[in-house]
C-alpha cells in the first residue's frame, strides 16, 4: 500500500489520501513470516484529508450465504460463522 515513488523523507499526509487496495497482511513471529488473514485476503484502506481512516480486512474463503442475502439469514446460522 505504499507508493513506490515516495522516499521516506518525502512522505506527506496528502500523499496517502484516497482508497488503497490490500496487497497482503504479513506478520512475523519468532523469525517466521505468515499471512495474518490467510492467503488471498481482501481489504480496503481509506484515508481522508482530515486524517481519518477506515480499514476493512477480511480473510478469503469465507462462506457465502445460500440465500444471497445476509439480512435473511437465520439466527442459528450466523452464530456458526
Amino acid at each position: 500500500m505504499v507508493k513506490p515513488e515516495l522516499t521516506p523523507s518525502s512522505h506527506e499526509a496528502k500523499d496517502l489520501v484516497g482508497t488503497w487496495a490490500l496487497v497482503s497482511v504479513v506478520a512475523e513471529r519468532d523469525g517466521r513470516k505468515f499471512d495474518s488473514y490467510g492467503p488471498n485476503a481482501k481489504g480496503l484502506l481509506v484515508f481522508d484529508a482530515n486524517g481519518r481512516y477506515s480499514m476493512i480486512l477480511i480473510a478469503a474463503g469465507l462462506p457465502y450465504f445460500a440465500s444471497g442475502n445476509r439480512s435473511a439469514v437465520r439466527r442459528m446460522k450466523t452464530r456458526r460463522l
